[in-house]
């Protein structure tokens, strides 16, 4: 049995808007590219971000402010295979009458923003012309988005002193270790490897680190093998306090207040 989704709209949107307590009775697959100023989607509050791709559901509280320089996609579907995780930043999908989660938010490079930009059209197009065939690539095109979210942390590396730099700041062993050292550690001045990391991946090495180390976290404290001192401790962090002020702005809440949430019905 397969995931079965039904879709409703899709829609690319460049209008400014505003609004602090939207409830829609759809999910979305949000592509957002420009003109966010604030908000809060898929668990986690904005302020100018990054590009990024998020799923928000059904009846979940949205709040957003886009200026004049709007740049979003939004697919509204509904799925009865879709529901909120058991921690913040995840969603429970399933598939062959399995429930597996998954993280409901992925960052993007400038790359990513393109080729995702010319899949939505892609889709937008079809959906526009709801033959069987249309609507039945509109729905594979879009479970191979989300394969996107699946695969996000295994994706196969860019090549060259960027990947190099990516590389080691997803080694376990390296993440209490300071990014200027693991970039002069590849025989380049401190800053160069940074620099190279920016262009190709449109973020910088801490910002990433720090989401990595964030959807660690989230891993460990749904597996509840390891105490919260462990877990910061594991992921490079000196201080716990550290550890829980990052997770807290991350997520609205702290690791321990996440652990003791009850699973979703």
């Amino acid at each position: 049995m397969r995931c079965h989704l039904s879709i409703y709209r899709i829609q690319f949107f460049t209008e400014p808007a505003r609004s602090d307590k939207l409830r829609p009775d759809h999910h979305f697959l949000i592509l957002n590219f420009g003109g966010l100023q604030r908000g809060h989607f898929a668990g986690q509050d904005f302020c100018m971000p990054d590009p990024f791709m998020a799923v928000t559901l059904a009846h979940e509280t949205l709040s957003y402010s886009f200026n004049a320089e709007r740049r979003n996609w939004i697919i509204s579907f509904r799925s009865p295979d879709f529901r909120a995780g058991r921690l913040p930043g995840l969603m429970d999908i399933r598939h062959d009458k399995g429930w597996f989660s998954l993280p409901r938010l992925a960052f993007l490079s400038p790359a990513d923003v393109l080729r995702f930009d010319e899949d939505f059209r892609r889709l937008e197009l079809a959906f526009s012309q709801p033959t069987p065939a249309n609507l039945f690539r509109v729905e594979a095109g879009m479970l191979n988005l989300f394969r996107y979210f699946a695969e996000r942390d295994s994706t196969t590396p860019a090549t060259g002193l960027a990947a190099v730099l990516k590389t080691k700041l997803e080694d376990r062993q390296s993440l209490g270790k300071r990014i200027s050292d693991l970039g002069a550690a590849s025989g380049y001045s401190q800053d160069y490897p940074s620099l190279l990391f920016k262009r190709e991946f449109g973020t910088s090495p801490l910002t990433y680190r720090n989401r990595y180390r964030m959807q660690l976290s989230l891993e460990m404290l749904a597996e509840g093998k390891k105490s919260i001192h462990e877990i910061a401790r594991e992921l490079g962090f000196k201080h716990l306090s550290h550890f829980s002020g990052l997770f807290r702005r991350t997520f609205g809440l702290s690791p321990r207040e996440a652990r003791h949430r009850e699973v979703s019905p």
